[in-house]
């Protein structure tokens, strides 16, 4: 014999006897009782909190001194509810409302949403998207602007996303591209 094959008959005896340890080891290791745990039966959790709760108390003297009229409802809509009186809260809507007219003109931005077709720097891709849109939607108003080196397409001018969201789902069943995007334009 040679010594090479003497080391390859003892590298094959080595993989031989490897291998039966592996396997049982892996016998060994499946054959064990796995452990079991004892689960105590949990009561619920239960805190009384009512202590901590204040108790509105009813001021009879806030309350009008004749009853409130009824309201009559309309047919089908179940019992009338009774109509509330007294505190006035014009002067405080009033307030609020020239409160929010002085913020919105101080801003002179209008936040919009409208519906990208086509982004992409080929011109003659941006007009098929274009036509494509009139197929689709003849009463729509599809514009391209080219913001260097993008053309886009765009339909619409909505002041809620909702309005922009029913374009956007009649057009994106055809065109996978389409999207809706939030715009800040001059009042």
């Amino acid at each position: 014999m040679t010594s090479k094959t003497i080391v390859a008959s003892s590298w094959n005896n080595l993989k031989t006897v490897g291998a039966l340890l592996l396997c049982s080891a892996l016998l060994l290791i499946s054959s064990c009782k796995p452990t079991q745990r004892t689960v105590e039966p949990v009561e619920p959790y239960y805190e009384d909190l009512s202590q901590y709760i204040a108790s509105p108390e009813l001021d009879s003297s806030r309350l009008p001194e004749t009853p409130a009229p009824v309201v009559s409802a309309p047919e089908g809509l179940g019992t009338p509810a009774p109509a509330i009186t007294g505190g006035d809260v014009t002067a405080d809507l009033n307030h609020y409302v020239d409160t929010l007219a002085s913020i919105n003109a101080q801003n002179p931005y209008l936040q919009v949403y409208t519906v990208q077709v086509y982004t992409g720097n080929d011109r003659e891709q941006a007009y098929k998207a274009k036509e494509a849109v009139y197929r689709l939607m003849p009463d729509a108003e599809p514009r391209i602007s080219y913001d260097q080196p993008n053309y886009k397409v765009k339909v619409g001018v909505y002041r809620e996303r909702l309005d922009a969201e029913k374009v956007y789902l009649k057009l994106h069943r055809s065109i996978p591209a389409t999207i809706v995007i939030p715009e800040r334009i001059r009042k």
